[in-house]
């Protein structure tokens, strides 16, 4: 099968692009127009440290010995694993923080993530949605899958909190979101983490695949966010590139820098 030509003539979309389309899509599409324009906040190398601190215990396994170890049924707990499939003819990939496999059935999807408040947005949920909708391109069972999302705030980040842990103290949650057949389920660890739990649904990630890929087919302008306060931390806005901006950009809480242009 013949990959079409996207926006922008990428070869393929990450997941985290597309979750980024539910935050701001304009934003998303000012990236690929200003390459070269970046900035820098204290959370972002903190939340690296953080993913960084989650996936130390894991063991290196090559593409190859994975799809032995999902063929033949073994248990499998998967951190920062790229997986890649097709929507259509488009390519695309994501690393999933942590995949719970078994029999050749995902049961468990978590995403990691580092924040001063311990909130949820939209786009949190679409990562985790097209991650499902991978593993199911790629032939794992997720009929009985359960997605979580688990938020550290920045100032309790733990790093002696072994992901085994945080994995246990999850499941106890998973347990109550399953007894009570809850459709979503939010919990705290007081002095710990917080975060979402909820059961995967594919037709509802194609549902949202559909939407975002109509705009990388060029079938539609990006569209802007319609809440002011993203606007007043954005970027492009600070830098004078966003024609939709609601509000105008705190230039105190942005900083903006030029990347190096590495091009000969």
């Amino acid at each position: 099968m013949n990959r079409i030509k996207i926006r922008y003539n990428l070869d393929f979309i990450t997941v985290s692009s597309i979750a980024e389309q539910w935050y701001c899509e304009k934003a998303l599409d000012l990236q690929y127009q200003h390459p070269n324009v970046g900035f820098k906040l204290p959370g972002l190398d903190i939340g690296t440290v953080g993913h960084e601190l989650i996936a130390q215990e894991a063991e290196p396994i090559t593409k190859e010995e994975l799809k032995e170890y999902i063929k033949d049924g073994r248990a499998l707990r998967l951190h920062e694993t790229m997986f890649e499939g097709l929507y259509g003819n488009i390519l695309i990939r994501g690393i999933p923080d942590y995949i719970e496999i078994k029999d050749g059935k995902a049961n468990f999807l978590v995403e990691f993530k580092f924040s001063k408040k311990k909130r949820i947005f939209k786009n949190h949920r679409i990562q985790l949605d097209t991650y499902g909708y991978l593993l199911y391109k790629n032939k794992i069972d997720i009929k009985n899958l359960f997605c979580g999302i688990a938020i550290f705030p920045l100032n309790e980040l733990n790093q002696d909190e072994a992901i085994n842990e945080v994995i246990k103290k999850m499941k106890r949650w998973l347990s109550t979101l399953r007894n009570k057949r809850l459709d979503k389920l939010f919990f705290n660890e007081p002095g710990s983490f917080g975060g979402y739990l909820y059961p995967f649904s594919l037709s509802e990630a194609k549902s949202n695949l559909k939407w975002a890929m109509e705009y990388w087919l060029k079938k539609r302008e990006p569209v802007p966010t319609k809440k002011a306060n993203k606007c007043k931390t954005c970027l492009y806005n600070a830098a004078g590139f966003c024609k939709d901006a609601l509000a105008e950009a705190d230039k105190q809480r942005v900083k903006i820098k030029k990347k190096k242009d590495n091009s000969p």
